[in-house]
């Protein structure tokens, strides 16, 4: 990077630092001074980048000013100050790598398989599930995308509105909060059509490096050998393999964006929990969602194509990277 351009981009920083009032009364504020804001660096996808303070980056290492800095989002990088993250300014010539690049350097996308989904969660709220009377709290599941927003249908969202919502891991005891829901906008409570909605939880969920939330396949079909996933009665994760076709099962949720997935043996399914599916990558992708639990070994599921457009929109306002929830190449 050039010199003249690392000054400029310098007094950019300089400029959004003092943007931001430190009030007089908190003596606990943090400090958003850039410690190391005259030092450049490199992302890890290979960047040209300035160390600033953390909360001045979105998740996709680009100059945002104005963000609201939590503790528990800390992002350790190779910048020297404790609060420091290498991040890309709009106006800095730099060459963007290729997809392929960006796959083999960034946090990528984690299919699952027929017997594991390291990004499925269980949605809870107070109270337990009034229907089936558990006391636990458990009342439909969810898919971790990139490390701090899950994905589940619109009902799971009106079915807990009111109360307080948390999810949690498969054999975790850790509790991650939800701070807020959005359904689609497109969503009809009636038919169910676009039954998809997306929570943002207060903090991040930790993946080992390199690796990240669901893949999620919003061009691939719901249809095909998949598997479906469910939580039995003590809150364990179960699999439930099942032959989807276009369509729903029966005339209840009969709309154009339903499948229906039949199990050849005891079909254990919860609602807003993801389906998992086939498709031109090596293990299973998320390509759609539960949208009823079983009846005669059958289950009503909704495809996540219909809703692709929003579902990606929603996910960019939330500085969630394209490679964080789908495979580039």
């Amino acid at each position: 990077m050039k010199l003249h351009q690392l000054a400029v981009l310098s007094v950019c920083v300089a400029v959004a630092t003092a943007m931001r009032v430190r009030r007089q009364d908190d003596d606990d504020e943090i400090d958003l001074t850039p410690t190391g804001q005259n030092k450049a660096c490199k992302t890890k996808d290979g960047r040209d980048g300035l160390c600033v303070h953390e909360s001045m980056c979105t998740e996709d290492h680009v100059f945002q000013p104005g963000g609201v800095i939590d503790d528990s989002e800390i992002r350790i990088g190779s910048c020297p100050g404790k609060w420091d993250w290498c991040c890309v300014f709009p106006n800095m010539t730099t060459t963007e790598p290729t997809a392929t690049d960006r796959s083999q350097t960034d946090p990528a996308c984690r299919v699952g398989t027929k017997d594991s989904c390291p990004w499925c969660v269980g949605l809870y709220r107070d109270g337990g599930n009034p229907r089936t009377k558990n006391p636990s709290g458990l009342y439909c599941g969810g898919a971790v995308i990139g490390s701090k927003i899950v994905l589940t249908s619109a009902l799971c969202v009106l079915g807990g509105k009111g109360s307080n919502l948390w999810v949690q891991l498969p054999g975790s005891e850790k509790h991650y909060a939800v701070n807020s829901t959005t359904k689609n906008t497109q969503f009809n409570s009636g038919t169910r059509e676009h039954d998809t909605a997306l929570l943002l939880l207060n903090e991040e969920v930790p993946w080992p490096e390199k690796q990240t939330g669901a893949c999620l396949g919003l061009k691939t079909p719901l249809e095909g050998d998949c598997v479906a996933v469910g939580f039995d009665k003590k809150d364990q994760i179960v699999f439930t393999p099942i032959a989807v076709t276009t369509g729903s099962c029966t005339e209840q949720g009969s709309t154009y964006d339903a499948a229906c997935g039949r199990a050849n043996g005891t079909c254990s399914v919860t609602s807003g929990s993801p389906v998992m599916c086939p498709s031109d990558i090596e293990g299973l992708i998320v390509a759609g969602l539960v949208r009823q639990t079983c009846i005669s070994n059958a289950a009503v599921l909704g495809s996540l194509v219909p809703s692709a457009d929003w579902i990606r929109d929603e996910l960019t306002k939330n500085a969630i990277a394209s490679n964080r929830y789908s495979i580039i190449r």
